[in-house]
């Protein structure tokens, strides 16, 4: 069993202005991966993935693996060059059984609106509707209709805080496994709510959200559903998808229940909407350090929420230190500010030392400093032994009269206290720790006596309707209180959405295999066939005449053939009754042609009917016979058990053929190839 994977993980805040490029991708391409330990356990879900299928004694095929901290728009060069880089891997890749990627799910870039949509229908389009495909997504990913129309099934986080990556991806993974043992013919249907939510107002330990997930795994136990989750969406993107999600998987030919199921998911939590508020006590900056100072004894960990970069923003604001000063609050800790200029000339200065800087932004819409004069209490160098690690970098530790700031080299996001010993930092030392951050991982929890949010400004505010959007389909709630869902209106959307899906077309074939269909490829095209282009790239090794390969593919990459098939095969009494359309043309002396194949145990027989064009088939014995038919409109060609052939195009326009054979049928091209069979 072979499947490719791949991972590609950013969420987009379109309101930092500071795009993301390419180098800020940690990129690796195929095989890699396996030279890296970092994806690896709860990191993402690609570690769950990637380990589960090799548990399975499945190939794993890694394509790509791209990830950067979540930023700024992407650039457009830098999503092609990934998406490029993925097609590339694919194509490359061979026989596949199936494709499992792991996906944020809210990426933006500059080109191209839904970048993990426009991904998908790309590898949908390489390699047919048949082949099965699951991705892992972040709880908060901003599906599109383009993505669940080009992914057969979903498994999503299911814990905000994220602490469930790993088992997401171990989901994802033994949902395809039991989609390509079983043959079954997978769709993933989703219901769709006009709700804004950020991870502030639906951590999972609380309600409503905690009761919502109980059902999801309720719904999991239905004997339709083979998989249930709600994706939440993320609001601090400029986007027309925003929305929450339902999304149901299960076999084609329970369509209605499946919809019955995502819609009953998407009534309970609409009907909980004014119930998602914030996760922990939120005021305005001033009253949040008033609570913070009226705490019993010990450290109160407070979150800058509007400069919080696990949502994107540039955590470099100093509102809150500025604060923190013009009142006098000492023994508190704040972590961090980015800001590189003063990173150096706190490490050039060293330990010890007293500097002037112009530290950060005073506010979000300048880029003045905050001017203090700071005491280097100690600097961190080689930190990130790894390389560009999102929760830690060389950093310097200052004090600002009674404040202690860490001053980081970039950006990073301050997921784990541990980084604070790191830094020779003992929590307990403080009464007041402020984390530039949204919720707090549960190891930073454990360190306060109360954890407090501070509804500051900025490019992550959690205050949802003080958020500006240009392109949101409005209305959208809680920014209109009285923006409105009908179930029924949901399920009509739903069911029109559904029949745009090909793979969706006549599910009841499984257990009624009768229908007539047009008897040509567009006919095929129309009634949601699976259509597998093969180019000459692919094809190389078939021709004798290398040079004449490389001369033709110097100039682009022709398809040679194109196979239309449907319907799809459900027991071993089908029939494969498949439509191939031959183009004409030379690879040096030799004309266009198809793989040649055996059909292995049992030997079987395939014949082939000409519909437009001329040409032969070839065919050769296991002990080196060779005879050939001709193949023409009008005529039969058969090929019995225990020949291998392939069909040529020997005329000036393109040879059409129909072909059937019996659905047990395994196509061995090994063999072929051994023989050198051309």
């Amino acid at each position: 069993m072979r499947i490719l994977t791949g991972t590609l993980m950013h969420e987009t805040n379109t309101f930092n202005t500071t795009p993301t490029t390419l180098a800020d991708f940690r990129l690796l391409r195929g095989h890699e991966l396996f030279q890296h330990a970092f994806w690896r356990g709860n990191a993402e879900a690609t570690g769950g993935i990637i380990e589960t299928l090799q548990a399975e004694g499945a190939d794993v095929v890694p394509s790509v693996h791209a990830v950067a901290m979540v930023s700024g728009i992407v650039e457009n060069e830098a999503y092609i060059t990934i998406k490029e880089a993925v097609l590339e891997a694919l194509r490359a890749a061979g026989p596949l059984d199936g494709i499992c990627f792991c996906l944020h799910g809210s990426m933006y870039a500059s080109g191209v609106e839904d970048p993990e949509g426009d991904l998908m229908s790309a590898i949908r389009e390489e390699v047919g509707m048949e082949l099965p495909i699951v991705c892992a997504l972040d709880m908060h990913a901003t599906v599109t209709d383009l993505l669940v129309r080009s992914v057969n099934a979903f498994a999503v986080f299911r814990t905000a805080p994220h602490t469930d990556r790993y088992s997401t991806g171990v989901r994802a993974a033994e949902l395809l496994l039991r989609m390509i043992r079983r043959g079954q013919h997978v769709v993933t249907v989703s219901a769709s709510l006009p709700f804004l939510v950020c991870g502030e107002n639906s951590m999972t330990t609380v309600s409503p959200m905690k009761e919502l997930i109980a059902e999801v795994y309720a719904e999991e136990r239905e004997k339709h559903v083979l998989n249930a989750d709600y994706t939440l969406g993320f609001p601090w993107a400029d986007t027309p998808y925003h929305g929450v999600r339902a999304l149901v998987s299960g076999e084609a030919e329970q369509i209605e229940l499946l919809m019955d199921t995502a819609i009953g998911m998407a009534d309970r939590l609409w009907k909980q909407r004014e119930r998602f508020v914030y996760s922990e006590a939120a005021y305005p900056l001033d009253e949040a350090l008033d609570a913070a100072l009226r705490a019993p004894n010990g450290t109160v960990m407070l979150s800058d929420t509007g400069d919080n970069p696990t949502a994107g923003a540039s955590s470099n604001l100093t509102i809150v230190l500025e604060r923190l000063l013009e009142r006098g609050i000492d023994r508190a800790l704040l972590a961090v500010i980015a800001d590189e200029a003063s990173f150096a000339a706190c490490r050039d200065a060293g330990e010890g030392s007293v500097l002037e800087l112009s530290l950060g932004r005073r506010h979000l819409q300048t880029n003045e400093g905050l001017p203090v004069r700071a005491e280097v209490v100690s600097v961190h160098l080689g930190v990130d032994g790894t390389g560009r690690s999102k929760e830690r970098c060389d950093a310097a530790v200052v004090r600002i009269g009674g404040v202690d700031v860490i001053i980081a080299e970039r950006r990073i996001a301050v997921y784990d206290p541990e980084y604070l010993t790191m830094l020779g930092l003992r929590a307990d030392n403080y009464r007041l720790i402020v984390v530039k951050s949204g919720y707090l991982s549960p190891a930073y929890r454990s360190l306060g006596v109360a954890t407090l949010f501070v509804l500051t400004p900025g490019e992550s505010t959690i205050a949802l309707k003080d958020i500006k959007y240009a392109n949101a389909l409005q209305p959208l709630y809680p920014q209109d209180p009285v923006a409105a869902w009908n179930p029924d209106e949901e399920r009509a959307r739903m069911r029109e959405e559904a029949e745009r899906y090909a793979r969706f077309v006549a599910p009841d074939h499984r257990h009624e295999p009768i229908f007539a269909i047009p008897f040509s490829p567009e006919g095929y095209a129309k009634y949601g066939a699976r259509v597998t282009k093969r180019t000459l790239s692919q094809l190389k090794p078939l021709y004798d005449d290398q040079a004449a390969v490389d001369a033709l593919l110097a100039c682009g990459d022709p398809v040679v053939y194109e196979v239309y098939e449907m319907p799809y095969p459900y027991s071993d009494t089908d029939l494969l009754i498949n439509i191939t359309v031959l183009f004409p043309g030379r690879v040096g002396r030799q004309y266009h042609m198809t793989k040649g194949h055996f059909h292995a145990e049992p030997d079987t027989a395939e014949a082939v009917i000409g519909l437009e064009g001329e040409g032969e088939m070839l065919l050769q014995r296991r002990n080196g016979e060779l005879r050939r038919v001709a193949v023409g409109k009008g005529m039969i060609s058969y090929s019995g058990g225990g020949w291998s052939h392939r069909v040529v195009n020997t005329g000036l326009r393109p040879l059409i053929f129909f072909a059937v054979s019996g659905a047990n049928i395994v196509h061995d091209y090994a063999t072929a190839q051994h023989l050198n069979f051309k």
